[in-house]
């Protein structure tokens, strides 16, 4: 989903599992400090007699478009009648748009597999600023799961590429994209 607000082609690769990415594993203390952040609030919920799962996996068919789409948010706190899904970042949460999406998409699994609507919460851990999420509305969901659906079928000569260099300097697929650049 990420991969697809930043570049079409990047989104192809992506879901195909293209042998020849790149992955680059280094020591990330800003990775280090969302999972302590997550450590941390779930040990609190649990504590309080909340039911937390810690990146719990998930798996949808949507809308009938007959694609499976995976996501793990990072914390689930059951609460007894309602859930909240969380998703940790370390994107100050005033300018979390894109994150919205892919929460939106979490808080639709949610409901296609237990029937509620989740409250859903985008915590940065940049700055612990918390943005509310209730209303899915203007994030077009069905046209979403089309595209994404869409990359499945299409060839990778039919796909957009992004104009970006700097994007396709530092994408993982830069060694075997037909569009790389710089």
């Amino acid at each position: 989903m990420d991969d697809l607000i930043l570049c079409e082609a990047r989104a192809w690769y992506a879901i195909h599992g293209s042998i020849g990415a790149r992955v680059i594993r280094l020591f990330d203390s800003d990775t280090v400090r969302e999972r302590v952040v997550a450590k941390t609030l779930a040990e609190r919920l649990r504590s309080r007699g909340f039911n937390v799962l810690i990146e719990p996996q998930y798996m949808v068919l949507a809308y009938g478009y007959s694609f499976g789409f995976t996501g793990k948010p990072d914390l689930v706190v059951e609460t007894g009648r309602s859930s909240i899904v969380i998703e940790l970042t370390l994107t100050p949460a005033s300018k979390t748009w894109y994150i919205g999406c892919r929460l939106a998409l979490y808080a639709l699994m949610y409901k296609s597999l237990y029937g509620i609507t989740p409250l859903s919460l985008i915590i940065s851990t940049h700055d612990l600023s918390i943005a509310v999420y209730n209303d899915y509305s203007g994030y077009r969901l069905r046209k979403l799961l089309w595209l994404i659906n869409n990359l499945y079928r299409k060839n990778i000569q039919m796909v957009k590429s992004t104009h970006d260099k700097n994007l396709c300097r530092v994408c993982r697929f830069k060694r075997i994209c037909i569009y790389a650049r710089g």
